[in-house]
């Protein structure tokens, strides 16, 4: 099944554009490949998050500005129809609830698991997160301790010490997840 692409690559392109950078320029800023940004601009390649976080970091801009639609009016809110999903391969899909507006302190996201999906290897990064699990069951690895969540259960933490969150169910989990500051 082919994933949903969206104007991501469209997005990144016109960004680059308005800040004068040539592909040249860009890929050494991201250390992505000129031929990759390329196939991404042109909506032929899905980029992973990490890809993402090199693009968002090159651009200067929050994550979440590489997947506004033009044309659509700034507001706030977000119907579930307009929801841009992205896939992990790591099994996480992510869609951001949070209506960029380009100035909220903290960002929602609805994220679905596949069976063992995880959010990769442990990371750490500033701020503070808050997970509620509306399915399924997660282990949190957290500050060098784990922790099992079941429907219903919440956490918080400090991002700055290293963390990674895993599906443990047989079938799909979803939870509600808030950041501060937004990390999309």
């Amino acid at each position: 099944m082919q994933e949903p692409i969206g104007n991501i690559g469209t997005n990144i392109r016109k960004l680059r554009k308005k800040k004068g950078l040539t592909l040249e320029r860009l890929s050494s800023l991201a250390h992505i490949t000129r031929s990759m940004i390329s196939q991404i601009e042109n909506n032929k390649s899905l980029p992973s998050l990490k890809t993402l976080q090199h693009f968002s970091s090159a651009l200067n801009v929050p994550i979440g500005s590489l997947f506004e639609s033009n044309g659509i009016p700034e507001t706030p809110t977000l119907r579930k129809k307009d929801r841009q999903p992205l896939k992990t391969k790591s099994g996480v899909t992510f869609f951001l609830l949070t209506p960029n507006l380009g100035h909220h302190n903290i960002e929602v996201l609805y994220n679905v698991y596949a069976p063992n999906g995880s959010t990769g290897p442990l990371y750490r990064h500033a701020g503070e997160e808050c997970g509620i699990v509306l399915k399924g069951r997660f282990k949190v690895a957290w500050n060098r301790k784990t922790y099992i969540l079941e429907e219903g259960d919440a956490i918080y933490i400090d991002s700055s010490k290293p963390h990674r969150i895993t599906n443990i169910d047989k079938g799909e989990s979803i939870a509600i997840w808030i950041n501060s500051p937004p990390t999309w």
